[in-house]
């Protein structure tokens, strides 16, 4: 999957948001209708963790978001990514350090399957890491905040999808 476009990670709820056309809060859908378009338009590649094909559950989706679903897994422009060993060593390494982080300041932990979503963008280099989770209840504190520095040495950029604002100002002649 070599090529000049910028390459991003989509977590699983930025998908189901997609795929159910969910109320979120303001600016977040419009967020995830702009990063929806420039796949449609070939502007940007996605790679995604094959863990995410699991976690979006088809039996939960209406019979149009499942042609959606199938259509975009099938796209060019969409690499579902295998969790090969590579992979697992980084999700360990991520998982192993915000337990140990867990010790000392008990916000921070890290999931399986977000350490394996983190580790996929991280083995591929990914421009950023697009998702909503800022707080949950796994995790006080979320992804989001680790953005720059996951584990303590990996410089991926988390955070959720924006749309492309044109400044008032900019546009004064």
């Amino acid at each position: 999957m070599k090529s000049s476009q910028d390459l991003y990670y989509v977590d699983t709820p930025i998908w189901l948001a997609l795929l159910k056309n969910e109320q979120r809060p303001p600016g977040e859908m419009e967020g995830v209708r702009d990063l929806a378009k420039k796949i449609q338009n070939n502007e940007i590649r996605i790679v995604i963790s094959v863990a995410t094909k699991a976690e979006v559950l088809k039996s939960t989706l209406d019979d149009k978001a499942k042609k959606m679903w199938e259509a975009l897994l099938k796209r060019k422009n969409i690499l579902v990514a295998d969790t090969d060993n590579r992979i697992w060593q980084i999700a360990y390494e991520i998982r192993d350090y915000y337990q140990v982080q867990k010790k000392i300041d008990k916000l921070t932990t890290v999931s399986l399957p977000d350490s394996i979503h983190l580790a996929t963008a991280i083995h591929f280099s990914a421009n950023a890491f697009y998702t909503f989770d800022g707080k949950n209840k796994s995790n006080s504190r979320g992804l989001i905040p680790l953005s720059g520095s996951v584990a303590g040495k990996y410089p991926l950029v988390i955070k959720k999808p924006q749309t492309q604002q044109t400044s008032f100002l900019g546009q004064i002649t």
